[in-house]
């Protein structure tokens, strides 16, 4: 690099002397105003390096959860998206790895739990205009996307499926939700309607969920 050149006619005569008293280094000419010469330069390259990281940042703020060595480390690996892999659980909350398919797509997420999530739509990695930041927001909108239509549809199934097998077949986070908006809408219905049949339904409704407690689940039992 261009910043040290100054400083390498110093570290080569201290080599070619091989002088044990780092003092006699210090009668070097010019040395002084060498050293603070790549001073400044190092201090120019760390701001801009930093205005770079904090660009990217800006672009995609789930950035900000990683070190600036972590982001430069995904950065100069960014042309394979599988070395993103290591780091995608720091990025996403609970979420513990991407799916590839043979074109590099991501095509669902899987949970640290193991929960396998399809992605509604692929979402593609390559091309000049992917850059790593811009394709982990659209993974981000997909995550959002998918979750939302997979849990309307586990709300589709709430009303028609046992509810054993129900809690069973969906998403852990699209079972609660489904449970909730079921109970909200069971509540809003005895308040219209104020009876004791409805009461007792909406409690089963909630008592289904509490009658697994005690099961025996085989790991990852749902939507294996």
């Amino acid at each position: 690099m261009a910043v040290c050149a100054p400083s390498k006619p110093t570290l080569h005569q201290g080599v070619r002397e091989c002088d044990p008293d780092p003092m006699g280094a210090t009668d070097t000419e010019h040395l002084l105003d060498d050293l603070q010469a790549c001073n400044t330069s190092f201090n120019v390259i760390e701001r801009s390096l930093n205005a770079y990281l904090d660009s990217k940042k800006l672009l995609f703020p789930r950035f900000f959860f990683l070190s600036n060595d972590e982001l430069i480390e995904i950065l100069s690996e960014a042309k394979d998206p599988l070395n993103v892999q290591p780091f995608v659980k720091k990025i996403f909350e609970a979420v513990n790895a991407f799916s590839f398919n043979a074109d590099t797509e991501i095509t669902s997420m899987i949970s640290i739990e193991g929960e396998v999530i399809p992605f509604d739509k692929p979402v593609p990695t390559q091309g000049d205009s992917n850059g790593v930041e811009r394709w982990l927001l659209q993974a981000e909108a997909q995550m959002r996307a998918s979750l939302a239509t997979i849990t309307a549809n586990a709300m589709k199934a709430y009303a028609t499926t046992p509810r054993e097998k129900w809690l069973l077949e969906w998403p852990g986070q699209s079972v609660l939700q489904a449970i909730r908006d079921g109970a909200t809408y069971g509540l809003q219905q005895l308040e219209v309607a104020n009876t004791r049949e409805l009461l007792e339904e909406c409690g089963g409704g909630q008592g289904g969920q509490h009658s697994t407690q005690g099961w025996s689940f085989r790991p990852l039992g749902r939507g294996s």
